[in-house]
């Protein structure tokens, strides 16, 4: 949670990209994403070198090592992210970031209720503040069990929507939609959506 929780925090625009309906993540599934999200994965960056351009004026605020860092992530495979050129301003882009993990997802209620109950905790003590959780239960998506969550951004104003699906038995994707509380409305429309196009390959 502490290395992802940087991603939360990219404050920029990018003006190119690839513009797509329907999207193939290397992830293992696809899904239709809007034309106005921005792509950024390993490809991308590939593809376009200058995305990460450390001397473009829309780089000036934000720290260079979280730069490096996030880029580092995004060239090695291990996450790729979208982000809304709509919605985006000068105080936040955003954002929806895709990565997958080890691991399982709760069983039955009693092990949904338990990692429901402790997630303010553990969201507090990667943010290293209180944060509020809104909504927090099984779902599923794509036929698969899925764990959906909402809760308080690591960024002030911002809030956050996370949806983990047990792609295998040990694996889960886990993509979360980070957005300015003034545009959740639009942001959660649209990721619900997107999350609803999913086809696990």
């Amino acid at each position: 949670m502490k290395t992802f929780a940087l991603i939360f925090l990219i404050l920029v625009v990018w003006s190119t990209g690839a513009l797509a309906e329907q999207y193939s993540s290397p992830f293992g599934f696809s899904m239709n994403i809007p034309s106005h999200w921005l792509i950024v994965s390993a490809e991308e960056i590939r593809k376009n070198p200058d995305l990460f351009n450390f001397n473009k004026e829309v780089f000036k605020n934000v720290n260079p090592s979280m730069l490096e860092q996030i880029k580092e992530m995004i060239v090695s495979g291990r996450i790729e992210m979208f982000f809304n050129q709509k919605t985006a301003d000068s105080s936040f882009n955003d954002n929806i970031n895709v990565f997958k993990r080890t691991g399982q997802l709760p069983q039955n209620a009693s092990e949904s209720k338990k990692a429901c109950d402790g997630l303010p905790g553990q969201l507090a003590s990667a943010y290293g503040k209180p944060t509020k959780v809104y909504s927090c239960g099984t779902k599923k998506v794509s036929g698969l069990n899925a764990l959906s969550t909402e809760f308080d951004g690591v960024v002030n104003g911002t809030r956050s929507i996370t949806y983990e699906i047990q792609k295998s038995p040990d694996i889960i994707i886990v993509l979360t939609a980070t957005c300015k509380n003034k545009t959740l409305s639009i942001i959660k429309k649209e990721f619900e959506e997107m999350v609803t196009s999913i086809k696990i390959k």
